[in-house]
Formats: C-alpha cells, structure tokens, sequence
C-alpha cells in the first residue's frame, strides 16, 4: 500500500472517529470516565508454585504453577473501566495488568474478544494463561512468566483533554528491563491508544523481544484480514507468499485456512501462524461481514514492523482448545504487533530474521491505536500492497557461518535467543543456540581470529553476566589493544571499574564509550552515579544533563538528575522534576522514592501491586547502591520484610557479621536469587556467615548462570545440615545414585508431597533402574490421584517396563488436561500400541496390529492435545513394519 493510499486509509478513518480528540475544547462533549471496581468471573484457577529451584530454566527466577482444575469457582477480580459514548473497555490489573475486553457500545458486539471466564491453562512461561483482550508481552518470548499475575499500576483522568488513562507495568525479572503501557481512551470516539515506554534498566544488553497480542472472536462468522504485504514468515525464519499461499489458498479469510493432511477422513489441520511482512507494517485490520463491524491498528512506521495472525486448527485440534479456554464465548484468532518481524524461534538464526538485543540504558517509546469501524471499505484498502517494500527473505549464499565473523553471529543469537540451555533435538543438529553454549561458540571465533574485536567484547559481556569480572576484564584489554576507542569494550570496562569502586577508571572508560551513539546516553548516566556515589553533586548533575541531551527519554538520567538535586539541597528544582516524570513515568518507583524523600509523596511503595513487592523492592534498592547512596538502599531494603536476600544485602552495605546471623532466621523457599549484585553480597555471607542457608543461595545464583561447578560444592558443603525439601530436592536433582537417593530421603522427612515421589521416580530413572522407578510411582499413584505428573510418568515406566496393553488401559481412564509448554501423555500412549502393533505383526495377527495402529492415529481427546501432531517426526521412530502398516491405513 503506497503512501497515497494509507493516508486516504487515515483520512477515511478519521472522518468516522476524530483522530485529534486530544486537541478539542471537551466543552463540546463532555469527558470519558473511569471507574476501578470489580468484575465477578467463573474462574478455572491455578495453584500449586514449584518450590523446587529451576536455575537452568529460561523463566528463572520465576517459578511454575502445576495446579489446574476443570472445577470453576467464582472469583471477584479487581477491574479498571475506561468508558466514552462510544466504547468500553474492561482491563484486569490482576491478570497481567491485559485489556480484558473491549466493546462498541451501539449494538454491545465485542471488537476486541472478551472472554466471560478466567479459564487459566498451561500455556505461558510458567504455566497459567487466559485467553482474550490485549495482554503485554516483553522479555524473551510470550507469552511472558507475568501474563495471569498481578502487575503494577494507577490511573489517571486528563481533564487537558478529557481523556482518561489506566497505567501498568513492572520490571521483568529475567532480563531485568522495565515495561509502563498507557491505555488512554479520549473524550470521543471509537478508539484507544496503547502507549510504551520500555527502558533496559540492567546496564547491560539484553534479548529483545516485545509484542502486544490481541484476541479477536471468530465464532458469529467468517472474517477477513487485511494485512498488507507480500510475504509471511513462520517463527525460524522462513519466507512465504502472502496472501495467498504456494497452493493458491486466500489466507487472509478466515475459512480458507481449514487445509492439512487428510488421513482416516479427518482433517489434520495444525495452527497457522504468519508474520506477514513487505506491506505497509502501519496497519492491519479485521472485518466480521454479518455484523458489518471491523477493528483496526494503526501505528507509525517506526513503532511496529512485526504483525502476526495466529489461530488454531480450524479442526478438533483447536477446537479442543475452545473447549478448554471458553465455556460460550467460541474460538478466537490472536492479532499481534511486534518491535520485530517475527517471533524467533528454532532455526531462525541462520536467517536474516535473527534474534535482536537490546542496547544497554536504551528506553523505547512508542504508541498504537485501536478501534472499530462499520465502513469495510475503509479497511478494504489495507489490503493492498506497498510496491516500496522490498526487503530480503533469506540470507545471501555463501555466507561463511565457520569464519570469526559467523561464529560471533551465531554466539550472538545464542545469547539474545532466551534459552539457556540447548535442547536434545538442537544439539542433535549441531545447533546449539542456547546461552551456556555460546562461550564455546565465542572460544572458536577467537581461534579463528584472536583479535576478533566483536567475539571478545560479547565473550567480556557473558563474564559480566556470570560475575566473573577478573575474566572479562583480561578479555576487554585485548579487545582495546586492537581499538583504543571501542565503545562496547570501553563500556564494559568502565561499568566494572564503577562496580568496583574505582571512579577515576569509570569515568574514564565511560567517557570514551559516550563517544559512540550506541551507549551514549547510558555510558552518561552511569558517570553521573559515579559522582553521586562520590557525593559530588554538582557534577552529578552536569553528567545527567548530558546524558538527557543525548536521550531525552533516559530514566536512569532523569532519576541521576533528580537524585543529584535533592542531595545538594535544589529542593525546588528536584520538586518540579519529580512531579514532572512521575506525570510521564507514574510506576517508575525510583521516581516514587524520589518523590517521598521530598515530602511529594506520602508512601513510595503504594503503586508496588505487583506479584513481587520484595523483587520490586530488590531493584529499586540496588540502583542506590550501586549509586554509594548506601543509606537510601538500606531504607528501601528493610521494606522487603522477611525476604532473606534484602536482609543479606542490608547486612552487607556495612560489612555486620551480626545481621547475617537474624538474616539467617528467615525462609529460603522460593527465594531465587538472579541479580548481578548478589555475586558479591552472596559470597560475602557464605564465606562469613554461619548457615547453609547463604552457601544454599548462592549456589543458585552461580548454577542459573552457569558456574555448575561452583554451585556443587557449595551444596555438597551443607551435607546433612539444612532444615528444607526444597535443598534436598534441588540437590538430588544434581546427583544420581544414592546420592540422590539419600537426600530425597531427607527430603521426604521434611515434605513427603508429590514432587519428592517424584524426585525418587527420577533418581531410578537416571541409574536407568525402571523397575524401581515404577515400583516408586505405583505406590505414589494412590496417594496422588489426579497428579498428571505422576500420572504421565506412571504411564511412560510402565511403557518401559514391557506392560504396554497396561500402559494404554490406564492412560485410556485418565483425563490429563493438556499443556503448551510441558509434556503432554499422548507420545506414551503411541509408543505403547506401536509396541504391541509390531508384537502383533511378529505373531503373525495382521488385524490386530491395524487396530493399534489406528488407535494410536486416532486417539483420545483426554491425552492433553487435539487430533494433530507432526506425523513424519513421530513415524520416524516407529518399526519400518509398523510404519508401512501406519502409511497404509492415512
């Protein structure tokens, strides 16, 4: 779609909905309203965290829930209501803080799916997920570990305009960066505004990884999209005409996409999922024909270039899940925008749609407009192509990924990538895109070439991050060798130096580094803490000012700015300031804390609502230490009541060996320490305190970067002395034999619940004893009824034992609700009748053998998917006989 044509788009758009609401006297028509109240939901809950440490999971340092239900209960959740004459819009701050519905209010039909039930399923990072509204999704995948928790957030009514707005946001723990959206509704007209502000808050670069994902109903009809371009891509990479696809199908209407593998007449037909690219990336649309009603997005060409659509199966494979995430509201599509083209996933770094990082002290800002029209015409132009586009689908022949270059390339995406460990299959290939291989990828690029500037400065850059500075720092030298004005290298330099105390180095490195755009602004900002923590106020702020001319949306320099004139006594000037950013930044808790010590605020802590009040605290408290404002951190600190890693922190700011013994009091359960600042503040307590419990928490810390080694003899020195399941468990997940044996005995002691059966279950599983593993389960079974991981682990040590026809007895009674992210049982019972097909072949029984074969292509809903799975990668286990019989029955 040309330009011409997108701002006849805009001009049609606007002739229905007043786009410049924000400008007009609201004397003409009064004012939107908002309203915090609650809404009353059946609610399949979840429950049951995993306290047993995961530090090798790509979600720590959160944790699973493995609790789901198909029992509803009602539940009151707290709501927030933006409403004009036009439109109404539910938001539920408890459930990832999403846009839970929207509606046009002239005939009441949904534009944005709103789901009647809270109907949580294993879906997300860590588990629970809703279908429906707008959720926000930032890290390193979606749907993010936050998306069903409660979130930070406030609200707000414009009276400049008339509008109002709801706020939330919090600081995601894995890649520690910050997130704030604004949903504004105006005075007037049918439709909203989404605004982001995303700032990498951790000083150092991190995956990038953003998009808002919509819900849209398709049950009263067949809708279109309108998604201008030429191309799809799936998640690795791959490129794909667009709209129609190879075979000449119309993808852009809904139907059209019941296509799949025909076998034993049905229609095997998987989800579909397109990034569409090579259009206009400002807009996309849907339109439902019997209702006349379409819903449009719009952004600006800088905002977004990814726009996804996403459905289930139009088959029993999705509609299982209508099943499982409704009970009336029917199936729905997801409609995304992205910051980049395409989620990522497999194979999509030897692609040029690769995984993207995000620039240390880097705040991001952008807005998307949603809303509905009854014109289709109006959207009909969507549809069009850009002849403008035309960017490039696929990488270049001969790209040389065994030279030092490519080597970096793929260690880069082995970093950004979110994962920390490779998979089985990944590794199988050759491709271990995961971030404890890339030092090994980065050792052979610098093999390659020893001076290889780029290898050297992401190898420092995986040093930082695993708190081994000494390491990094030797590398960082070499790499200034080669180029004295580096701007990674003399970052990363600087930022140790600043860590460490050493000022003078700081600045310096710092200063060269703000040469370059890239870390400018960051490189700034930490110059200015540097002179804070020298109580050089004055200095502080010049640094800031500096720092905010090259970025103007720098939170760290704002808060360095504000924090430097509150120190020197510029209480007037710090006043206006603070006001002035919490009226941008209302949930950026450093603004809160600024503010309170001001006398502006009566309590920072009143917008912490999150799901992890210590964690926020955490944060917020190691920006001043790391700044010397030690007694402003110590204040923060002691708000985390109870959390024995605040406590450990305190205890360190001065050195007191005698606070570590009352830090030493308090529960380490679910207490996962992930924060570069706890390298030092955790060894300082192992070393100098008196209980397992430091040794225990550092230990974890080492292990979620990396440093195995480290993290084991730690553990080993606890021996028999800690008081919790949770050690002895973690432990016994580390060791086999009895070794393992003996701690999940500890551990049983302590809590004999079903994750240590199942502890023990894996401890015969990894001396490859099944019959003992079986032998544990079968009598955890009883007690544990209902478990599914009992249950799918029953079954699959009963396949393994030989007692196939038992195996598919028992996963033929059981109802195993299924899970996007785990493991789901319908493998096992495959295996199992693919077991007995081939006995039934050998002896002779040809009949026999087609029903199990047909019994396991065709098999019960109960198992935890619908009826699709990717037939070639399962047959190629399967016996060549087996196989064959397989073929002839599809």
């Amino acid at each position: 779609m040309g330009k011409m044509c997108y701002n006849e788009v805009m001009k049609n758009i606007q002739s229905i909905l007043p786009f410049f609401v924000f400008f007009v006297n609201i004397a003409a028509f009064g004012a939107a309203k908002i309203e915090v109240t609650t809404v009353n939901l059946p609610t399949y809950g979840f429950s049951d965290p995993d306290f047993v440490p995961k530090p090798h999971a790509n979600y720590w340092p959160y944790y699973r829930y493995d609790g789901f239900t198909d029992k509803p209960s009602n539940r009151v959740w707290q709501a927030v209501i933006l409403e004009n004459d036009e439109i109404r819009i539910t938001i539920l701050p408890e459930v990832g803080g999403k846009i839970w519905g929207a509606v046009e209010k002239r005939e009441g039909k949904d534009f944005i799916y709103y789901n009647h039930v809270a109907k949580f399923r294993d879906i997300s990072m860590c588990g629970p997920w809703t279908s429906g509204g707008i959720e926000f999704n930032f890290g390193i995948t979606g749907h993010g570990p936050y998306t069903s928790l409660p979130v930070d957030w406030t609200v707000r009514e414009n009276p400049e305009d008339g509008s109002v707005s709801y706020f939330c946001g919090l600081t995601e723990m894995i890649c520690r960066t910050t997130w704030q959206v604004e949903v504004r509704l105006p005075a007037k007209g049918g439709e909203f505004t989404t605004s982001t502000v995303w700032h990498n808050s951790s000083n150092l670069s991190q995956p990038y990884y953003q998009w808002m994902n919509g819900g849209f109903g398709v049950k009263r009809q067949n809708p279109q999209f309108f998604f201008p371009g030429r191309n799809q891509l799936g998640h690795p990479g791959d490129p794909h005409p667009w709209p129609l696809d190879e075979q000449g199908r119309d993808c852009s209407v809904y139907s059209n996409n019941a296509f799949g593998v025909r076998w034993l007449g049905l229609n095997d037909m998987d989800h579909k999922s397109y990034h569409v690219m090579n259009g206009d990336n400002r807009v996309f649309a849907v339109w439902w024909p019997d209702d006349r009603l379409g819903m449009y997005h719009l952004n600006e060409a800088d905002a977004k270039y990814g726009r996804k659509i996403w459905m289930w199966g139009l088959s029993r494979s999705g509609g299982v899940w209508e099943d499982l995430l409704t009970d009336a509201d029917g199936q729905y599509v997801e409609l995304q925008s992205g910051r980049c083209f395409q989620q990522p996933q497999g194979d999509c770094w030897k692609t040029p749609f690769n995984y993207r990082s995000f620039a240390p002290g880097l705040t991001d800002v952008f807005s998307e407009r949603w809303g509905f029209v009854r014109d289709r015409a109006t959207l009909e132009r969507f549809a069009s192509e850009d002849p403008e586009a035309d960017r490039p689908v696929s990488m270049p022949e001969g790209f040389k990924w065994d030279s030092a270059y490519g080597l970096w390339m793929k260690a880069k995406q082995a970093v950004y990538s979110g994962q920390k460990k490779a998979s089985k299959r990944q590794l199988e290939k050759g491709d271990p895109i995961a971030l404890f291989e890339a030092e090994k990828l980065l050792g052979a690029s610098l093999a390659a070439d020893p001076c290889f500037t780029p290898s050297l400065d992401l190898l420092a850059e995986l040093l930082v991050r695993r708190g081994e500075t000494e390491k990094a720092r030797e590398l960082l030298r070499r790499s200034l060798a080669v180029d004295t004005y580096g701007a990674n290298a003399n970052y990363l330099d600087g930022f140790i130096a600043l860590e460490e105390g050493k000022f003078l180095r700081a600045r310096e490195r710092l200063g060269m580094a703000a040469y370059s755009p890239s870390v400018r602004s960051a490189a700034l900002a930490l110059t200015a803490r540097s002179f804070l923590a020298e109580g050089d106020w004055s200095r502080a702020v010049e640094a800031a000012k500096r720092a905010l001319a090259a970025d103007a949306c720098s939170r760290d320099a704002v808060w360095a700015l504000i924090a430097a004139m509150r120190n020197s006594g510029e209480r007037d000037s710090a006043v206006r300031l603070v006001e002035g950013a919490i009226g941008r930044l209302p949930l950026c808790h450093a603004f809160r804390y600024e503010a309170w010590k001001l006398g502006v605020e009566k309590d920072f802590t009143a917008v912490i609502k999150n799901h992890a009040p210590a964690e926020t605290l955490m944060e917020l408290g190691a920006l001043y230490a790391s700044s010397g404002l030690a007694e402003d951190a110590r204040e923060i600190y002691s708000r985390a009541k109870g959390n024995i890693l605040a406590a450990v922190r305190i205890a360190y700011l001065s050195r007191d060996v005698e606070a570590l013994e009352a830090a030493s009091k308090l529960p380490t359960d679910l207490v996962h320490p992930y924060c570069r600042e706890d390298f030092s503040a955790l060894r300082w307590a192992s070393e100098k305190g008196r209980s397992w419990k430091f040794d225990y928490l550092y230990s974890l810390l080492l292990a979620s970067v990396g440093r195995d080694a480290e993290a084991d003899l730690l553990l080993a020195g606890c021996a028999g002395k800690p008081d919790s399941a949770a050690f002895y468990l973690f432990r016994a997940s580390r060791s086999k034999g009895e070794a393992a044996l003996s701690d999940i005995d500890r551990a049983e002691k302590i809590d004999d619940g079903w994750r240590t059966a199942l502890a023990r279950y894996n401890a015969f599983v990894g001396v490859d004893d099944w019959r003992n593993a079986l032998l544990s389960l079968k009598a955890a079974l009883g007690r544990y009824s209902g478990n599914p991981g009992i249950q799918i682990n029953y079954a699959r040590a009963l396949v393994k034992n030989g007692k196939y026809a038992e195996a598919v007895r028992f996963l033929e009674s059981i109802r195993f609700l299924p899970s996007e992210v785990g493991e789901n049982p319908r493998p096992i019972y495959q295996e199992a009748l693919v077991a007995l097909a081939g006995a039934a072949l050998e002896s002779g029984d040809g009949a026999a053998a087609r029903e199990y074969v047909r019994k396991a292509l065709i098999f019960p809903e109960t198992l935890g998917s619908g009826r699709s799975f990717n037939w070639k990668r399962i047959a190629e286990s399967w016996p060549e006989n087996v196989r064959r019989l397989a073929d002839d029955i599809r």
